[in-house]
């Protein structure tokens, strides 16, 4: 059987099946999906300039040999002006390292920010359920509704489905926030997911309790 996959791969045109298949499920899921190139061979994968909504990924990096295919043992590396992530799946086990640059996502969503976001995620990709855990320092983010200037910033969150859980979410410094809730999060396009979210900000000496509701692309925050 192994011989045969090998072989399968050697010789029939992969790159233009897959490629070909992924635009064909793009269309039809209408995923709004673009990239400049894809290359796919018996050892690995290559994607440049892949777009998705607003969201620009400048290269992913994907090595596998024809046995881990079987078992499923793959890592991706990809780079954008938003993150840099690295990541390995075992078996049904997913595990990512993210940097998140607040300047490049607030450059999708219509902001400005400074600082790096560390994150770590488990994921099961059969059971679709998994937790990520945020960590940052001396950050900076500001958009015509709330501006927050912090020292340090902790978050946990845990994903089952399309739904990520913010359990916690806290900064320490200028100002101070504590906030929960989730996010229904749209596969086909991501700045199409839908926030409702909750919390507790300061601007200044003056303590207010916000929400935070609609899409991603364009939220309204509502002070109670």
């Amino acid at each position: 059987f192994i011989s045969l996959f090998i072989s399968t791969m050697i010789f029939l045109p992969i790159n233009d099946i897959i490629s070909s298949k992924i635009q064909n499920i793009a269309q039809e899921k209408k995923i709004d999906l673009k990239y400049d190139s894809m290359h796919i061979g018996l050892f690995g994968a290559d994607i440049k300039n892949l777009k998705t909504g607003p969201l620009v990924i400048d290269d992913i990096d994907i090595k596998y040999n024809p046995i881990g295919l079987i078992f499923k043992r793959i890592q991706i590396n990809a780079i954008s002006p938003a993150f840099i992530l690295d990541s390995k799946l075992s078996g049904n086990k997913l595990f990512m390292n993210i940097k998140v640059s607040l300047a490049g996502i607030s450059n999708i969503i219509g902001a400005t920010g400074n600082g790096t976001l560390n994150g770590t995620v488990n994921y099961n990709i059969k059971t679709l359920d998994g937790n990520l855990d945020i960590t940052g320092n001396d950050i900076d983010f500001t958009n015509p509704m709330i501006n927050i200037s912090a020292n340090s910033i902790i978050g946990k969150a845990n994903i089952k489905g399309d739904i990520l859980t913010i359990e916690q979410l806290e900064t320490e410094g200028t100002n101070k926030l504590k906030a929960s809730g989730n996010i229904n999060i749209n596969k086909r396009k991501i700045d199409n997911s839908i926030l409702n979210i909750t919390g507790n900000t300061n601007m200044g000496s003056y303590n207010m309790h916000f929400v935070l509701t609609g899409q991603l692309r364009s939220p309204t925050f509502t002070i109670q």
